[in-house]
């Protein structure tokens, strides 16, 4: 009975001691757990661990597991060996690229040289651009030097009159002793531009191709040089005084500093000629001629470095009796203090060589003048007084022009009865000279006359000022 009892007891209590044994387990199981990584880090994996699995290849949760059973370390080999293989196979794409780009751009090059080969001379566009914009160039140069050149406004008449004369329709000028270059020795350009559609025969190897003359990109555009030199002329003088006139392309004036004459006498050396005048137009020159043949050689510059020659042959001829060259129109003239015009305007000549003292000592005697200066002939000639008998009877000067006088601040002066001059009625009066229009800047023995020429020789009561403007006195507006 007792042992019924006692075996009744023990049941309940295993079944007890069971349920407390597996409970503490757990409780013992909950408290022993390790932590877990709040980091995203996978199942307490470290980071780096966890980057080396994940691949993106077909990685899952459930290989995690493998690293409890000694299945981690292999999981990891065949990953890296993944990761290995896949660096190689981009490597080598790179490499195969490289060699694609490097093979690409040898193929090209190769192309451009064949191309350039085979195409045609199409390089005449290129110089034409490159002409037009040499002449926007030039133009501006040209309206700056207009604008700076204080002879232009006085000699443009002049030089419209001998526009057709001095500028040929094609720019190369009419001598036929006149040569053209280019000082700075500029060619024709390279070929450039071209493609295959210009030239049928571009792509047909071996097809000869006809050559085309090199083109001269400055033709039409070099200097103009005109003279009343002749080429094989005779000289019976004993001197020879000759007029160069210069102009660029378009027609404006080169004055002496761009245009060098040189001479060479039979068996001697070449020597420079300089200039004796220059009034804004031409430019005079005075050859001596002591030997029995001069080679004549005349050189005009532009601003551009373009330059034409021209050479003439002199020979000098048995002496003769002085023939005139030619013929001048003078006046003498005191229209300032109501003399109106003493002399002419008449025709007067001249010789071969003669400076302009020469011709109006002629000019003076004929008509019953006498004159004193000072100077010479030859050089620095100055005019100072024209004498005759009651020269200035009736002499006044104009109202309107003394207004003029005084504002300007002149000085008044006395004058004598038998001649006319230098500070006579002022105390800036004097004799001044003009050539075809334009008072001249230099002495009379700097200038030697040309056919046609029209001289005036003028009384200035103000430097020049009452008579068209004087240098560096401007003008009043008006000539008496």
């Amino acid at each position: 009975m007792k042992r019924k009892k006692a075996e009744k007891l023990i049941i309940p209590f295993a079944t007890i001691l069971i349920f407390a044994l597996f409970f503490g387990s757990i409780a013992y199981a909950l408290v022993k757990a390790p932590a877990r990584t709040p980091s995203g880090e996978i199942d307490s994996m470290s980071d780096a661990y966890s980057r080396v699995l994940y691949t993106g290849k077909g990685y899952h949760t459930s290989d995690i597991e493998s690293r409890k059973s000694g299945e981690t370390a292999k999981v990891v080999a065949e990953v890296l060996e993944v990761t290995k293989e896949e660096k190689k196979r981009e490597e080598q794409r790179k490499k195969e690229k490289e060699e694609k780009k490097k093979e690409q751009k040898k193929k090209e090059t190769s192309q451009e040289q064949e191309q350039e080969t085979n195409e045609p001379d199409n390089s005449e566009d290129t110089n034409q651009e490159q002409e037009e914009q040499q002449e926007e160039s030039e133009d501006q140069d040209d309206k700056e030097d207009e604008e700076g050149d204080s002879q232009d406004d006085d000699d443009s008449g002049s030089e419209e009159q001998n526009d057709e004369e001095d500028e040929d329709s094609d720019g190369s000028g009419g001598d036929a002793n006149t040569e053209n270059y280019d000082d700075d020795d500029s060619d024709s350009g390279e070929n450039s531009g071209r493609t295959d559609s210009d030239d049928d025969d571009a792509d047909q190897e071996g097809a000869e191709k006809p050559q085309e003359e090199s083109k001269d990109p400055d033709e039409g555009k070099y200097p103009i040089i005109a003279t009343d030199l002749e080429d094989g002329e005779v000289v019976s003088q004993k001197y020879r005084t000759f007029f160069v006139r210069a102009t660029n392309y378009k027609g404006k004036y080169l004055d002496a500093s761009h245009v060098t004459v040189t001479v060479i006498p039979a068996g001697g050396e070449s020597k420079k000629l300089y200039s004796t005048s220059d009034d804004g137009y031409k430019v005079g020159y005075k050859l001596n001629m002591d030997a029995d043949m001069y080679t004549v050689t005349i050189k005009a510059t532009d601003k551009k470095g373009l330059s034409s020659i021209a050479t003439y042959t002199i020979k000098k001829g048995e002496a003769d009796e002085p023939v005139p060259d030619g013929d001048i129109t003078f006046s003498l003239e005191a229209s300032t203090v109501g003399l109106g015009t003493l002399i002419g305007p008449v025709k007067v000549e001249f010789y071969q060589g003669e400076q302009l003292p020469y011709v109006i000592d002629r000019a003076l005697k004929e008509h019953g003048y006498t004159y004193r200066y000072k100077g010479d002939y030859e050089r620095g000639f100055y005019l100072k007084h024209v004498v005759k008998n009651g020269i200035t009877d009736g002499a006044k000067i104009p109202d309107d022009l003394l207004e003029k006088l005084e504002e300007a601040g002149y000085t008044p002066s006395d004058y004598h009865q038998d001649s006319l001059g230098e500070y006579d009625f002022s105390g800036q009066a004097g004799w001044i000279y003009s050539v075809n229009g334009a008072n001249m800047s230099t002495g009379m023995s700097s200038y030697y006359p040309a056919d046609g020429d029209e001289v005036r020789i003028r009384f200035s009561l103000y430097n020049g000022a009452d008579i068209g403007g004087g240098v560096g006195t401007g003008s009043f507006g008006k000539e008496w």
